[in-house]
Protein backbone atom coordinates (compact mmCIF):
# COMPACT_ATOMS: atom_id res chain seq x y z
CA UNK A 1 0.00 0.00 0.00
CA UNK A 2 1.44 3.40 -0.74
CA UNK A 3 -0.79 7.05 -0.34
CA UNK A 4 0.38 8.77 -3.21
CA UNK A 5 -1.01 12.47 -3.61
CA UNK A 6 -4.60 11.84 -2.86
CA UNK A 7 -4.91 8.26 -3.78
CA UNK A 8 -4.14 4.69 -1.74
CA UNK A 9 -2.99 2.80 -3.78
CA UNK A 10 -2.26 -1.27 -3.72
CA UNK A 11 0.47 -3.13 -5.45
CA UNK A 12 1.72 -6.52 -5.60
CA UNK A 13 5.38 -6.30 -5.30
CA UNK A 14 8.43 -8.32 -4.07
CA UNK A 15 9.19 -8.13 -0.47
CA UNK A 16 12.16 -6.23 -0.92
CA UNK A 17 11.50 -3.77 -4.15
CA UNK A 18 9.16 -2.15 -6.11
CA UNK A 19 10.64 -2.70 -8.88
CA UNK A 20 7.81 -4.54 -11.55
CA UNK A 21 5.31 -4.06 -9.03
CA UNK A 22 2.18 -4.65 -10.36
CA UNK A 23 -0.93 -2.02 -9.73
CA UNK A 24 -4.17 -3.91 -8.11
CA UNK A 25 -6.29 -1.27 -6.90
CA UNK A 26 -6.53 2.91 -6.04
CA UNK A 27 -8.96 4.25 -3.26
CA UNK A 28 -9.03 8.23 -2.26
CA UNK A 29 -7.46 9.01 0.61
CA UNK A 30 -10.20 10.66 1.86
CA UNK A 31 -12.66 8.10 1.62
CA UNK A 32 -10.84 5.68 3.17
CA UNK A 33 -7.92 7.42 6.12
CA UNK A 34 -11.34 9.17 8.06
CA UNK A 35 -12.49 5.61 8.25
CA UNK A 36 -10.55 3.27 9.55
CA UNK A 37 -13.13 -0.10 8.96
CA UNK A 38 -13.16 1.38 5.04
CA UNK A 39 -9.63 1.61 4.71
CA UNK A 40 -8.94 -1.91 6.19
CA UNK A 41 -11.88 -3.29 3.88
CA UNK A 42 -9.59 -2.19 0.75
CA UNK A 43 -6.52 -3.34 2.33
CA UNK A 44 -8.22 -6.71 2.52
CA UNK A 45 -9.40 -6.42 -0.81
CA UNK A 46 -6.46 -6.04 -2.27
CA UNK A 47 -4.97 -8.79 -0.23
CA UNK A 48 -7.78 -11.30 -1.26
CA UNK A 49 -6.99 -10.58 -4.85
CA UNK A 50 -3.05 -11.32 -4.58
CA UNK A 51 -4.44 -14.17 -2.95
CA UNK A 52 -6.98 -15.41 -5.47
CA UNK A 53 -4.37 -14.67 -8.33
CA UNK A 54 -1.66 -17.03 -6.91
CA UNK A 55 -3.79 -19.72 -5.92
CA UNK A 56 -4.93 -20.38 -9.56
CA UNK A 57 -1.02 -21.82 -9.96
CA UNK A 58 -1.99 -23.87 -6.73
CA UNK A 59 -4.08 -24.68 -3.90
CA UNK A 60 -2.62 -23.19 -1.50
CA UNK A 61 -3.89 -19.62 -0.18
CA UNK A 62 -1.07 -16.94 1.06
CA UNK A 63 -1.06 -16.33 5.29
CA UNK A 64 -0.58 -12.52 5.70
CA UNK A 65 1.49 -11.02 8.38
CA UNK A 66 -0.56 -9.68 11.10
CA UNK A 67 0.61 -6.71 11.70
CA UNK A 68 1.48 -6.32 7.95
CA UNK A 69 5.29 -5.56 7.65
CA UNK A 70 6.16 -1.89 7.24
CA UNK A 71 8.25 -0.71 3.64
CA UNK A 72 11.47 0.28 4.22
CA UNK A 73 12.20 4.05 4.69
CA UNK A 74 12.92 4.64 0.92
CA UNK A 75 10.47 2.71 -0.20
CA UNK A 76 7.81 4.42 2.18
CA UNK A 77 5.26 6.94 0.40
CA UNK A 78 6.06 10.15 -0.94
CA UNK A 79 2.77 11.70 -1.36
CA UNK A 80 3.72 12.84 -4.56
Amino acid sequence: MRAQGENLNAYHAMSNTMEGAVWLGSIRVAAAVDNPERQQAFVDTMRDIVSDILKVGGDVRLAWPNPPYPARGHKRADNS
